[in-house]
């Protein structure tokens, strides 16, 4: 919406772009950060847990702040807008509400300044703004894998992007400006129609309702960000493998909740819409990224915490289900490193056996059932729920690997019924099942 009108704004102006300026490029990178996407603010206020009917009253109050801002920005000085547009980017770290409208509002500056600086490229300009524009997109990706691609230092720095990107774009676009008569109102009629029949539509077409069982049926899935292992997103499929087999909590981890390198997708809101199930989510990196539970049952978050770690941040978390009785169970992500993992099983294992303790500790550990360090460890005070061990549960071309496991108190009053690793090319993990029956 926002670059809709971003577009409509810029090629309406007299005479023609021959290149792109490098105050456009900075523009677009704003845009890419973030600022266009509600769910991405939002994350980045750090409300962590939305569910459908929040975020379309969301979109629909951001789609309305962002047009009043664009009117209003369109008759004030070029340079109170740039001074205002450099202190609103701090409202990435506003872990509030408070921050979603400044974000909101820097968007809605940033088109009204857009066309009022003179845009005519250079082809100076199009080399350094296209250097800069990748540039800032390998940083921000990096926020996310920066130890994986060797930029550690950009891990949950991705403010420090905004506030930079932010700061360029006002300075570039103070000077040179041109005032320009823009019938906003009229052209902003048709996409704010458009925003409030989409969001009845989605309203009216996602209105799940799940239903419990007489056992309590527990997953524990690495999402891998909903893609499958050939790189394609299977949001759609990863929705109907839980839809056929109705598990009543599901512990995840690689959990992505909209974020810049795999274009702002929102499995937390996607799998409770379609679902109707419940959930809290931890995120670890930019409050985009980590892991959650999700549940049928009523789900209340104890806490988490950030294990220590060599590589990338490794959460668990620790939450309540009503299942008629109190369950407390941790879903945890371990590290890929055996020295790091027998560190973190530590404490792991304090964090869970502190009060209420974790019945159920599930999650992958990126670990064989053979690592005495980790698994060995955790196994003096929980049990494997599956007796026999699988084959493997990770896959990766020719490579394979049990990472994944669900465990069980040892005086925990649970009964394990059945137990199933559920077969599925959805992502590089396959879900593992344990049904317990319920006293």
């Amino acid at each position: 919406m926002i670059l809709f009108i971003g577009a409509y704004l810029l090629f309406g102006m007299n005479g023609k772009l021959k290149t792109p300026s490098f105050r456009l490029y900075t523009f677009l990178m704003l845009m890419e950060l973030g600022l266009a996407y509600p769910n991405a603010l939002l994350r980045y206020s750090g409300i962590n847990v939305y569910y459908l009917r929040e975020f379309v009253v969301m979109s629909i109050a951001l789609g309305l702040l962002f047009y009043l801002t664009l009117f209003i920005s369109l008759s004030i000085d070029i340079r109170i807008l740039a001074i205002a547009g450099i202190l609103l980017s701090i409202g990435v770290y506003l872990q509030n509400w408070l921050g979603v409208i400044f974000l909101a509002v820097l968007a809605g500056i940033s088109v009204a300044m857009l066309p009022r600086g003179k845009l005519e490229g250079r082809i100076s300009e199009f080399t350094l703004g296209t250097l800069y524009f990748v540039i800032v997109s390998v940083l921000a990706v990096g926020a996310y894998v920066g130890r994986d691609i060797g930029l550690p230092f950009m891990e949950n720095n991705l403010e420090v992007l905004i506030i930079l990107t932010a700061l360029l774009y006002s300075l570039l676009t103070i000077k040179g400006s041109e005032d320009r008569s823009i019938n906003i109102l009229r052209s902003s009629l048709t996409p704010i129609a458009f925003l409030f029949i989409s969001a009845l539509v989605v309203l009216v077409a996602f209105h799940a309702s799940p239903a419990t069982s007489s056992d309590l049926k527990i997953w524990t899935y690495n999402l891998h960000m909903g893609f499958d292992p050939h790189g394609h997103f299977n949001g759609r499929e990863l929705v109907k493998l839980i839809e056929s087999k109705s598990p009543d909590v599901i512990a995840s981890q690689e959990v992505i909740g909209g974020s810049i390198h795999n274009a702002y997708q929102d499995l937390p809101l996607l799998i409770s819409s379609r679902t109707g199930m419940t959930y809290e989510y931890k995120p670890t990196v930019e409050g985009t990224y980590g892991i959650a539970v999700f549940s049928k049952y009523p789900i209340h978050y104890i806490g988490g915490i950030n294990l220590g770690s060599i590589g990338q941040t490794r959460p668990a978390m620790k939450v309540s289900l009503d299942i008629g009785r109190e369950l407390t169970i941790v879903n945890v992500h371990m590290g890929l490193n055996e020295e790091e993992r027998a560190m973190q099983a530590e404490e792991l294992l304090k964090f869970s056996l502190k009060e209420p303790k974790a019945e159920i500790l599930l999650g992958d550990f990126n670990a064989p059932s053979t690592e005495e360090a980790s698994i060995g460890l955790i196994e003096k005070y929980y049990s494997d729920t599956f007796p026999i061990a699988p084959e493997f549960t990770w896959h990766w071309g020719k490579w394979k690997e049990r990472d994944d496991y669900i465990f069980l108190l040892k005086d925990s009053s649970l009964k394990v019924k059945s137990m199933e690793v559920i077969k599925t090319d959805i992502s590089d993990h396959y879900p593992m099942e344990v049904v317990f029956e319920l006293p």
